[in-house]
């Protein structure tokens, strides 16, 4: 799959050890309704960036809302993600990305690809 237009399970960050290093080590700013935790590791693989995404169950009991976010946010990144890998195309690390959803409602998907703009915007401008 192209790794500019698909979203394949080797962008995803998994296992308990990456994902406790970053929400120890990690640097975080919110643009809202997400808090977004970044961290800059060694670089490894072709992908430059691997996403988290959380939606609390304390604040969406029902699975099915908690899903249809992270659909929503999943796309928002699929389609804009180019901006964030050119950016980190000539660096010698890659990036480890958290999103945490604070809101208490669900966002239309239009809203979720304006703050997915702006959450990139503000990486870029973070990464050394």
């Amino acid at each position: 799959m192209n790794p500019i237009n698909g979203f394949c399970k080797e962008e995803r960050l998994c296992g308990k050890t990456s994902i406790d290093t970053l929400f120890q080590k990690g640097k975080g700013f919110i643009v809202y309704p997400f808090r977004v935790v970044w961290l800059t590791v060694p670089k490894k693989g072709e992908f430059p960036c691997e996403l988290l995404i959380s939606v609390p169950k304390r604040k969406f009991k029902r699975a099915n809302k908690r899903n249809r976010i992270k659909r929503c946010v999943r796309e928002a990144y699929r389609l804009n993600k180019g901006v964030l890998y050119q950016a980190l195309e000539k660096k010698e690390y890659n990036l480890q990305v958290a999103l945490l959803y604070l809101d208490s409602t669900i966002l239309e998907s239009p809203e979720f690809d304006v703050q997915m703009k702006t959450i990139f915007n503000n990486l870029i401008q973070r990464i050394p």
